[in-house]
């Protein structure tokens, strides 16, 4: 049964409103000062919650906010459940972003610094650090690491150690997605941002046609989704593939999105098929009318 909240019940922690309130530069800059440390001089934005597809028979994915400076890039992650393969997952994605940095005629050392952060709601590995940091190492000598560098960062966020962090905005940003409570002026001006997107009406009118979906899907016995299917709040998941029959219900339910005016963005969000796919669809049922 999806668990599924109300509009006016999400917060910065569900995957609907993180994606589009990170939008904001200014807010997406101060959570990677916050979590990273980092001064970002621009911020490039890919295309909302980025999708990755390197062949037609590997597996596809799409990562929440994912944006480039000058010379790094940055995936972040809000994970709300499905702990337990999160390490697999960074080390998918890591792979996916080298991919999309390099292209054929590029040479290794063009690989830009990245930062794969999931920010996890619960404790993804069970040791009660607020954080957990991954670099390669070389077990056998500490002085060959800095020749190792490879320039790849994996960072686990643990929301419910928030008050472990040693770090003041490490601590009070795990601190407002656990308790809403907001101290520090990044965590204020989120929250203002997600009082605000309760008045925006697009972003109302396309959560309760997801919303909808989810219903229809339940009672048609239907998953409509990405990865284990779309559980927005307490449950959450992307759908990374489709199986033929699964194919075709996307299909059919991009139809129908079309046909009630949703734009193509969100109606890959819902369905998790290609800006291609989609754009054939549109182009089918604009031959048709």
């Amino acid at each position: 049964m999806f668990k599924v909240k109300t509009y006016d019940e999400l917060t910065f922690a569900d995957d609907y409103l993180f994606c589009r309130i990170m939008r904001d530069e200014t807010i997406c800059k101060g959570v990677i000062k916050a979590l990273l440390n980092v001064e970002v001089d621009h911020v490039e934005y890919l295309n909302n919650q980025q999708e990755f597809s390197p062949d037609y028979d590997a597996k596809g994915i799409r990562m929440d906010v994912y944006v480039k400076d000058s010379d790094r890039i940055f995936d972040l992650e809000m994970q709300t459940s499905h702990f337990e393969d999160v390490a697999m997952r960074a080390r998918y994605y890591q792979g996916l972003v080298d991919l999309d940095t390099l292209g054929k005629a590029r040479n290794y050392k063009d690989l830009k610094e990245s930062f794969i952060v999931f920010i996890c709601t619960r404790d993804p590995f069970g040791c009660g650090l607020p954080c957990y940091t991954v670099e390669q190492v070389c077990k056998e000598d500490f002085r060959a690491n800095s020749k190792i560098n490879d320039k790849s960062h994996k960072l686990y966020y643990n929301a419910e150690s928030w008050h472990k962090s040693e770090n003041t905005e490490v601590r009070a940003l795990l601190k407002f997605l656990t308790t809403q409570a907001a101290e520090t002026d990044l965590t204020q001006t989120i929250q203002s941002a997600v009082c605000t997107s309760k008045k925006n009406e697009p972003w109302r009118k396309n959560f309760m046609t997801l919303y909808e979906m989810i219903d229809d899907a339940t009672i048609n016995g239907i998953a409509i989704g990405r990865e284990e299917g779309i559980l927005i709040g307490e449950e959450r998941g992307r759908e990374e593939g489709f199986a033929e029959g699964e194919f075709w219900k996307s299909c059919e339910t991009a139809r129908n999105l079309f046909l009630k005016g949703m734009d193509i963005v969100f109606i890959q969000d819902v369905t998790g098929l290609s800006y291609e796919q989609l754009e054939k669809i549109a182009d089918e049922l604009d031959a048709a009318n």
